[in-house]
């Protein structure tokens, strides 16, 4: 079966809503009564600044195309869990965002060890020459670029006690079928119930108030360290070829001297060339 494609600038249209909206209450001038206690709403975050973020030359703030979609989906924590839209990813600096992509090449201690432990013979290791443990090769920046961007809009700040509480009444039960104790920071920041975490994008991306959507994307910090600040912006309808929540986009080469990528490589122990 082909994979869907669709143009580079829309969202695919869906009709379909996540059940069990948990809408922001209107605003109300009547007084709470005494030992009422007022539902919490999810912590959100207004125009957030400057961000960054490394992609695939030469747009690296464009949307990446439908055909690179697995299944006409995406596999990203903050992405849409039936592909009916796009989810770009940015840092609050070169460095989380390099943080993120070098984790994969981190070296394994124990592959390491098995694969010193191999006796290799020079010819086939002269014809068939491998890409040592914790290594990342020059050609892999030559492939992208480091973006520049203003980002504006308003965006839940999803690991904010306020925003795990709204959520918890209704993702609790879906938090558990996924083997998780709780839905709690940790469940969010976990890497393997994507189901989970895309679902509550979806909820997210679809709330609103006056018609208008209430929030344009998700702050969330990185699983490698807290004090790495990340972005997920939500495609939206009006949007042609990059989210129109990013202005005074720039793009510059990336390359291994890069202060960012030595910084993010030694982190993980990768070594670069």
């Amino acid at each position: 079966m082909p994979r869907p494609h669709v143009s580079s600038g829309s969202p695919r249209t869906s009709t379909r809503r996540a059940p069990g909206s948990w809408r922001r209450p209107a605003p109300s001038s009547r007084t709470p009564e005494a030992g009422s206690v007022e539902r919490p709403r999810p912590a959100l975050r207004t125009d957030p600044g400057e961000v960054w973020r490394v992609g695939r030359a030469p747009d690296p703030w464009g949307w990446t195309d439908w055909r690179y979609a697995e299944r006409g989906r995406f596999p990203g924590r903050w992405d849409s869990p039936d592909g009916s839209y796009r989810t770009i990813y940015a840092g609050s600096t070169p460095h989380a965002c390099l943080v993120e992509l070098i984790a994969p090449f981190r070296p394994d201690p124990s592959v390491a060890d098995d694969l010193a432990a191999i006796v290799e013979d020079e010819a086939d290791a002269a014809l068939h020459p491998t890409v040592a443990p914790g290594r990342l090769d020059d050609s892999w920046f030559g492939a992208r670029r480091l973006g520049r961007a203003v980002l504006t809009g308003t965006y839940c700040d999803v690991t904010h006690s306020s925003t795990v509480a709204a959520l918890r009444p209704r993702f609790l039960d879906q938090a558990r079928q996924a083997g998780l104790a709780d839905l709690d920071v940790a469940a969010l920041q976990d890497a393997r119930p994507r189901q989970l975490t895309q679902a509550i994008g979806r909820a997210l991306y679809e709330e609103t108030e006056d018609g208008r959507a209430v929030v344009d994307g998700i702050r969330f910090p990185s699983r490698h360290g807290r004090d790495l600040e990340l972005w997920a912006v939500f495609e939206r309808a009006s949007d042609v070829g990059r989210s129109g929540r990013l202005t005074e986009a720039t793009v510059q080469a990336l390359d291994a001297d890069h202060p960012a990528v030595r910084s993010a490589a030694a982190l993980h122990g990768v070594r670069i060339g």
